[in-house]
């Protein structure tokens, strides 16, 4: 693949060592512009952690040298390998990234802001129902909302005034929310109906 097909963001799905168990480790997204990679981990994109440049199969440090090496899966995921340590132990570290792509929807932000949703996380282990709004549940000290990146749109939740997670979203519909994919918990987002 060309380094030009590379262009865009692309965020973090999960990530792992030496075929350890995989982890998420919160909003971690890059932007490849022309031949620079900004890495971000706050979600207005306003803050770059670091930039590197882009190369051929890897990111180089802004003085050349390979910084991080990494596969391209296919035309919409990767995965970046880095050298560090885990309990004190060396391990190569591997990071499955995400294309950002714009939610498929035919719906507007009101239209999906006035649907109750219910959402069963782990094979319904757990389950919420939630409508999108800016407005604090004194019950529960959350509340969710949809906010966007580009044209992708993301399922963000607050807990006592501060964001904890933002998940992006492949698709929504009357009916359903289907996130992006990650190997640590398993979500599932339809409709609420009442019995």
């Amino acid at each position: 693949m060309k380094n030009k097909n590379l262009q865009g963001k692309w965020l973090i799905r999960d990530i792992s060592h030496n075929n350890m168990k995989k982890g998420f480790p919160g909003f971690w997204l890059f932007e490849i512009e022309e031949e620079k990679v900004i890495f971000y981990r706050d979600f207005s994109l306003k803050k770059p952690e670091f930039q590197l440049k882009l190369g051929n199969l890897c990111f180089l440090t802004l003085k050349d040298e390979v910084s991080h090496e990494f596969t391209v899966v296919n035309e919409n995921q990767i995965i970046i390998y880095s050298e560090g340590k885990y309990n004190d132990k060396e391990v190569t570290f591997e990071s499955n990234y995400d294309r950002l792509l714009p939610t498929k929807t035919n719906l507007t932000k009101e239209e999906i802001e006035a649907i109750t949703y219910v959402m069963k996380i782990n094979n319904n282990k757990r389950e919420q129902v939630f409508s999108f709004s800016k407005k604090f549940n004194s019950e529960t000290k959350s509340f969710f909302a949809i906010e966007e990146i580009d044209k992708t749109l993301f399922l963000c939740s607050y807990f006592s005034g501060m964001k904890n997670a933002s998940l992006a979203i492949k698709e929504i519909t009357m009916d359903s929310i289907k996130l992006y994919p990650t190997s640590i918990f398993e979500i599932e987002i339809t409709r609420y109906k009442k019995k």
